[in-house]
């Protein structure tokens, strides 16, 4: 690895350059599997201006359905129209797709929402009544999980970052979720603090998931 130079980042802390990325090879005409040349370091991206603000992180989760038929992929279509519907009704952000899981926010800085929590609530409740009256509801269970907190709010190379426990926590809450198997949605106790007073809310139960949620 060559010596690194160092550069100002967007905190005025001293941050590494490009130059500190190393080559898999000293050698020249160093390759990959598609022909392209790695010789030269990859390009250094910055992310954009990172923002400190509450925002409310959504994950939802196909669960029990067949992988090797043709129905999943249309379970998996429907849902994700569902989820597109619900996101420009309460102004969420769909932020990434992995496998059978989505993971919405709310409140970031590209789509601000000042009643994030609210319209989270709404969002939950919105995207499970139109799962459940789906016909496919026999054969799989659709799990949605929330949380509200503080984060790191960025974006890089066009995609959205939330730096956090959120995410985390989400599918942890997601896991008990099916332990209980439950088919309602849960939400994490910052969430039910505000939210009991304007909706039906119980509490299933208490963990102590890190030191601020439970």
């Amino acid at each position: 690895v060559e010596k690194a130079t160092c550069s100002e980042n967007f905190y005025g802390s001293r941050a590494p350059s490009p130059q500190i990325l190393g080559h898999a090879s000293a050698s020249g005409h160093a390759s990959t599997f598609f022909g392209q040349d790695t010789s030269a370091p990859a390009p250094w991206y910055q992310m954009e201006r990172v923002i400190w603000q509450r925002c409310t992180a959504i994950v939802f989760d196909i669960c029990g359905q067949s992988y090797d038929t043709h129905e999943c992929v249309a379970n998996y279509e429907t849902c994700l129209n569902i989820l597109e519907a619900a996101c420009i009704e309460h102004k969420a952000h769909l932020h990434c797709l992995v496998g059978d899981r989505a993971i919405l926010s709310l409140n970031t800085p590209r789509l601000l929402n000042s009643a994030h929590r609210m319209c989270a609530a709404r969002l939950l409740l919105q995207v499970m009544s139109n799962w459940k009256a789906l016909p496919t509801v026999a054969t799989c269970k659709l799990l949605g999980a929330a949380m509200t907190q503080r984060v790191h709010c960025s974006a890089w190379k066009g995609h959205n970052l939330l730096l956090g426990d959120s995410v985390d926590t989400c599918l942890a809450i997601l896991r008990v979720a099916d332990q209980v198997c439950t088919t309602d949605v849960l939400i994490d106790s910052g969430l039910y603090d505000e939210l009991q007073y304007s909706f039906h809310c119980r509490i299933v139960n208490i963990l102590a998931l890190h030191p601020k949620s439970a």
